[in-house]
């Protein structure tokens, strides 16, 4: 079915992508965007993890470290399914601040950068521990950096998001 070891892995990357998209986005998707949209593709996001549908945790953040250092069409396809991602949310921050729940000051690719960072570790940890903690600890950590960034207004849909 494939004529090389590459063809196999880009086919298994959008295979993959397909069940992220499945599992993590759109059920996001249907939340109002902005912040509600934002918590909840985070929310989706670790909670794929928790329920290992990828039993390495998050597939893309493993070929990243495996490909980061290879150039070729793979790391390409790496590269732009985790951009699209970050994208992602960083669109939700932006339509947030429309909204005017988020500070005129706030730098949504600095937060975003911040989200990314507690969601990687959390995915770290998980892999190497399996403790329930560590979503305990990445999800005090987001909420902490949405509600730095936040209106008082964010900060209400916030707390409401935290309650749902």
């Amino acid at each position: 079915h494939f004529c090389s070891k590459e063809d196999l892995q880009m086919a298994t990357l959008d295979a993959v992508h397909r069940i992220f998209l499945k599992e993590v986005v759109e059920p996001a998707m249907a939340r109002e965007g902005g912040l509600p949209r934002l918590v909840a593709l985070i929310e989706s996001w670790l909670s794929h993890l928790e329920r290992r549908v990828f039993p390495c945790g998050c597939f893309f953040s493993q070929c990243a470290l495996e490909f980061d250092s290879r150039p070729g069409r793979i790391r390409e396809r790496i590269c732009t399914l985790l951009r699209s991602w970050l994208d992602l949310m960083e669109s939700e921050l932006r339509r947030a601040k429309a909204k005017r729940v988020l500070t005129a000051k706030s730098d949504e690719a600095q937060i975003v950068f911040e989200l990314a960072g507690f969601m990687n570790q959390a995915n770290y940890d998980w892999q190497l521990w399996s403790g329930q903690e560590t979503f305990v600890r990445a999800r005090r950590s987001i909420y902490r950096t949405l509600l730095e960034a936040a209106t008082p207004k964010g900060r209400a849909v916030l707390k409401a998001e935290r309650q749902e």
